[in-house]
């Protein structure tokens, strides 16, 4: 596989809701209207809690949907690794994911939770 293809989209959305989950995770969700080829994007992402609290970093998983204009949802997952960028509540993840399509994408989301903001620059996979 050759590394990073090039990159396909980037999106400017919104965590419409935070929960704290039992097990320590914090689950966000995600809206944006216009994610490049994808079109609108909703999905549930989870920062599960940190491997070494010190370093303030863990895995990262994402459930969701993309829609475009006229098509039917397509499904997608995704993994990946959190880490904190900088105090008061700005986090990168990179995740890789993979739609119900078969298509797989690079993704780096960061969120300022600040004021309930993510973007995200999004890149092929299979190139």
């Amino acid at each position: 596989m050759n590394a990073l293809g090039k990159e396909i989209g980037s999106f400017s959305g919104t965590v419409a809701t935070q929960i704290a989950n039992k097990d320590k995770s914090m689950s966000v969700t995600i809206e944006a209207q216009d994610a490049g080829p994808f079109g609108a994007v909703v999905s549930t992402g989870t920062f599960h809690p940190p491997s070494n609290p010190d370093v303030h970093t863990g895995l990262y998983t994402d459930i969701g949907f993309t829609l475009n204009a006229g098509e039917s949802p397509i499904p997608f997952e995704g993994q990946g690794v959190w880490r904190e960028t900088a105090q008061g509540g700005h986090w990168e993840a990179k995740v890789c994911a993979v739609n119900a399509a078969g298509m797989r994408v690079f993704a780096v989301l960061n969120f300022e939770f600040s004021d309930k903001s993510v973007s995200a620059t999004l890149y092929e996979l299979d190139s």
